[in-house]
């Protein structure tokens, strides 16, 4: 998706008032706590929650350790296990209670890297909504089905918010597969460099 600050507003409102998701936040090294929304926008990935997914995993120290639930997201818990990216807790491989949401309103590729590309500094980056889904259901970790409805319909409010554009070259073009929210497709007719991919 190419949004802007005032597309992600719009997402992230949609978002809080579905009261169907949480965002999982840190709250001090090894710790995180869930909330109902973003009181700013997000500079790195954040997991969020859907609720009626049923309870967050706690994972134990080691691969053998029951797994136990967290008891209450919103007052917090301690990650037993986390992964090797520390911004994002960890609920083991596959677990499809939870999205990931990485906005990136603006590329992060370094233009001296790219000398002759047309992904400047200040091009609008490519952001996106990630769900493992129903990958892992062969052994035992099926989505919920509202889980599965509540990704339909975060879909459908992109399709209707949005218009699907090409990665590069002109907006009638070819080949259109990414959704442009309406203030940052008005910044890409403007003239403002999309990147093509994501950084």
């Amino acid at each position: 998706m190419y949004v802007n600050e005032k597309d992600a507003r719009v997402l992230l409102t949609w978002l809080a008032e579905s009261a169907q998701v949480a965002f999982l936040l840190s709250d001090g090294i090894g710790r995180w706590k869930a909330v109902h929304e973003l009181n700013e926008l997000p500079n790195a990935p954040v997991e969020m929650w859907h609720i009626p997914s049923g309870p967050l995993p706690l994972l134990g120290k080691e691969r053998h350790d029951p797994v136990q639930e967290i008891a209450s997201p919103w007052n917090g818990w301690a990650e037993q296990r986390p992964r090797s990216d520390n911004r994002l807790p960890y609920f083991g491989p596959g677990w499809p209670g939870v999205m990931t949401l990485n906005l990136q309103l603006v590329t992060k590729r370094n233009q001296s890297d790219h000398a002759n590309s047309q992904q400047a500094p200040s091009a609008i980056g490519l952001s996106n909504v990630g769900w493992i889904g129903n990958r892992y259901k062969i052994i035992g970790k099926a989505a919920k089905a509202e889980t599965e409805k509540f990704w339909k319909m975060l879909r459908r409010f992109v399709a209707t918010h949005a218009t699907k554009i090409p990665r590069t070259g002109s907006l009638d073009g070819p080949d259109c597969e990414i959704y442009a929210f309406p203030a940052a497709l008005d910044e890409i007719r403007n003239g403002r460099v999309r990147a093509a991919n994501h950084e």
